[in-house]
């Protein structure tokens, strides 16, 4: 779980969308779900983890402990190329994903030039701009990235916030989405 702590908290990004999708006018109850399994399940074994090793070496540090020897090694190894390939796939998907939505945009569409206005063109040219900032130093790709956190959250929290008082504002929906689900009407048409 701590090894693909990158890919968990970055598909929660995608998760409105994957579970409005899958779930359909359950989608909230599914968020639910998963908020539950985030608070109860991951973040324990973050804050065990973070016990653990206050050092900083993570999980990868803990299972070095745990073996000893050529099994370490070889655990560690494992680990770290599986640590890998999931960042290289998790910032391969989200760069395609962004430029899907760039690509969308008709402010994009009209301000920028014909060649960047393929799928493969603005993908690749968002990895080199991220692997820039890697090379630049990882503090700035840190700093950079917290700054996006919490403007996402904000947005969020925004968003949530507006949900609720327009829910408020009509409680029938509340009761039509109820009524809804009795009748075993899940997905959306």
């Amino acid at each position: 779980m701590c090894l693909c702590g990158v890919d968990y908290f970055s598909t929660l990004g995608y998760q409105p969308s994957i579970a409005f999708e899958g779930a359909g006018v359950l989608a909230p109850v599914a968020t639910l779900v998963l908020v539950a399994v985030t608070l109860l399940g991951a973040l324990p074994i973050y804050c065990h983890v973070a016990g653990e090793t206050p050092d900083g070496v993570g999980s990868v540090g803990m299972i070095e402990r745990i073996f000893r020897g050529w099994t370490s090694k070889l655990f560690v190894l494992v680990l770290v190329g599986f640590a890998a390939t999931d960042f290289v796939i998790t910032k391969t998907l989200s760069a395609a994903d962004a430029t899907a939505h760039l690509l969308s945009n008709p402010l994009y569409m009209s301000s920028t030039p014909d060649w960047m206005h393929g799928q493969i063109a603005v993908t690749m040219f968002l990895l080199m701009l991220l692997s820039a900032m890697f090379i630049k130093g990882y503090g700035e790709v840190v700093g950079l990235a917290t700054v996006i956190v919490v403007a996402y959250i904000g947005l969020t929290a925004v968003v949530i916030g507006a949900g609720m008082l327009y829910l408020i504002a009509h409680p029938e929906l509340m009761t039509q989405w109820i009524d809804q689900i009795s009748s075993g009407n899940y997905h959306l048409h």
